[in-house]
């Protein structure tokens, strides 16, 4: 079932930008430019367009609001047992030319347990080129690395290490007293990343550059 153009959210970084769905899904994203091939295009073929979505694993309803004269999108999942929130943005390189060496599109999202315990699942699933390039996948020094034709797309997380497996990876989240917020980044054209466990700094710079501008 394909959701309506009011159950997304945008996200960008003056680049291209991604659609993201209140149910945690990112339904499409185009690299390196908005005018690229895509990555994700779930929006278009819910079947094989390729998503990356991070949800809870038991029933829930959420909400969806950007953080106030930013486009960084917060969306909060309340289950049963628990509330979580789910953060995604871009950070924004200013000052750069199309025709420049471009730094690498990053896309962050954070989550962190607000209240209770939660099992949250997660789909990676990148489509090159709409879906039309044989994507692989593999785990590779604590990332997932999917590779198309001539494109490279690296996923990698603040904790624990990703396995391939048919079943969706799952974690349980926990409440917890000055507990770090989990985050994971994902990198386009082979860039290993480096700087996950940074991910709260970059939000607080992302956030103030959102605001001053």
């Amino acid at each position: 079932m394909y959701k309506k153009n009011s159950d997304y959210g945008i996200i960008g970084n003056s680049r291209t930008l991604a659609l993201v769905g209140n149910d945690g899904s990112i339904d499409w994203l185009c690299l390196p430019f908005m005018d690229s091939a895509s990555v994700f295009a779930a929006l278009l073929d819910g079947h094989q367009g390729g998503r990356f979505s991070v949800q809870p694993a038991a029933d829930w309803d959420s909400v969806a609001a950007y953080l106030p004269g930013t486009n960084i999108l917060e969306t909060r999942f309340r289950t049963r047992h628990g509330i979580m929130k789910l953060i995604d943005f871009m950070p924004v390189f200013r000052n750069e030319s199309r025709d420049a060496d471009p730094k690498p599109s990053e896309i962050y999202r954070c989550l962190e347990a607000m209240q209770g315990e939660l099992t949250v699942e997660a789909v990676f699933d990148p489509r090159f080129d709409y879906a039309r390039e044989t994507t692989s996948l593999e785990a590779k020094e604590g990332a997932l690395v999917a590779k198309g034709v001539n494109e490279t797309l690296v996923l990698s997380a603040s904790h624990g290490c990703w396995t391939i497996q048919h079943t969706q990876p799952r974690e349980t989240l926990r409440r917890k007293r000055n507990q770090t917020p989990r985050s994971c980044v994902l990198y386009f054209e082979g860039v290993f990343p480096d700087r996950f466990y940074r991910a709260h700094p970059i939000l607080i710079k992302t956030r103030l550059s959102s605001c001053t501008h």
